[in-house]
């Protein structure tokens, strides 16, 4: 099960991983004063694996020092906090001292990933200094890790540390131009996590944002369908959510479609026509009409009463007239109201005519079952059924050419 704290967790995310350091290396990284979180790493892999690092290190604009300690040309960079950003990133130095801006930070610093990607639950995103320089060693120590052949997420659990940080690595790779090698290896880690779907279903901002970057198009449809599905909370959300303007606009757009495919279904299960077979009636008209208006009566009250304004459920929930729709495929009558057709011989003071009104009832379901099928679940719609959550989504949400990543 998904474990979500009350609050992001003050340390960095187990386990500890090595320092990379490798032979022959003519960069070095000072991640801080500690001797421990020095890192020596090859220019030319930097150069190969990042775009960033290409330009930094390019003759073109700067040229390698030789320290007093060591006969061979090298390049020098510090871990400094970038006001501007309320982050902390790599610059080019020439003293070993890393922490002289530290002292100016104000006293919370906002957690990497929420400056591009929504907050994950109620984790909390502001960190003090102290724990997000922590978070800001452990995250560069786990980005070259990967870049130089480590697997940090091979194994890893659905926690709220690990998706945070998986979060924290894709806005660091986007920042040094690793994306090509990061964004394979989270995608990969999401998908080997027991319960993510669940957790994409509970979390949809986040996963939105995090697909978006990434480029992941199986997490962002399936995000899309929750978040869109929202309803008003959707829209609440985007007004201040740090989602890219493209998806706002298009979750926007397919909140839009969801209500309008909502509104076209309603129209059509409030208007069921009704067309029994008289051999059942035994060529009675006015025994038929009998059942069809009360049996429509039942029907419309029921409608009112559980499909419309705040008792709907929730599209974020599941889908609307999902209970409808199970009831429906059993053609079981009873979940309408209790003794529905005894209520119904009684206000005629019949009996006999239970067996006519169940039998109605049972029609009217069979053509809500159809209206439903058409409009939410069409069987050949992708993603009609999430066959992880065993669960439905409204399959009109499609994504066209030029909505995909």
């Amino acid at each position: 099960m998904e474990s979500n704290g009350g609050s992001a967790s003050s340390e960095p995310a187990e386990p500890a991983l090595p320092r990379v350091r490798i032979e022959g290396g003519d960069v070095i990284v000072f991640l801080s004063c500690k001797e421990d979180d020095t890192l020596l790493l090859p220019s030319e892999g930097l150069k190969q694996k990042s775009c960033v690092f290409a330009a930094s290190l390019s003759s073109q604009w700067s040229a390698p020092e030789t320290l007093h300690e060591s006969k061979l040309p090298v390049w020098c960079y510090g871990l400094l906090f970038d006001r501007e950003c309320e982050t902390w990133s790599l610059e080019r130095i020439t003293t070993v001292s890393t922490n002289s801006h530290d002292e100016d930070t104000k006293g919370v610093v906002p957690r990497l990933y929420t400056t591009m990607i929504p907050e994950y639950g109620s984790t909390g995103s502001d960190l003090t200094v102290t724990d997000a320089r922590a978070h800001a060693v452990s995250n560069h120590v786990a980005l070259f890790n990967i870049l130089f052949g480590r697997n940090i997420a091979q194994g890893c659990t659905l926690k709220c540390d690990w998706l945070m940080r998986l979060a924290d690595l894709a806005v660091l790779a986007d920042f040094y131009g690793t994306m090509p090698i990061i964004a394979p290896m989270v995608e990969t880690a999401l998908l080997e996590m027991k319960g993510i779907w669940e957790s994409v279903s509970r979390h949809s901002a986040f996963y939105l944002g995090l697909a978006y970057l990434i480029r992941s198009q199986a997490f962002f449809e399936d995000a899309m369908r929750h978040f869109a599905g929202l309803g008003s909370y959707c829209l609440s959300c985007l007004k201040h959510s740090v989602l890219p303007i493209e998806v706002k606009i298009l979750a926007q757009q397919k909140h839009t479609g969801i209500v309008r495919t909502i509104s076209a279904m309603d129209h059509l299960l409030y208007n069921i026509d009704l067309e029994l077979n008289k051999p059942f009636f035994k060529d009675c008209s006015s025994r038929r009409e009998q059942a069809k208006f009360l049996v429509r009566g039942i029907w419309l009250d029921w409608l009112a009463c559980s499909t419309s304004g705040g008792n709907r459920t929730k599209l974020g929930g599941g889908v609307p007239y999902l209970d409808l729709y199970n009831h429906a495929e059993k053609r079981y009558v009873n979940f309408l109201g209790k003794s529905v057709a005894h209520r119904a011989a009684v206000s005629y003071q019949r009996k006999e005519f239970k067996t006519e009104i169940v039998y109605a009832l049972h029609e009217h379901l069979r053509r809500a079952h159809k209206i439903i099928i058409d409009h939410l679940f069409h069987p050949d719609a992708p993603a009609a059924r999430h066959e992880v959550l065993d669960k439905y989504y409204i399959t009109s949400m499609q994504f066209l050419d030029d909505e995909r990543l």
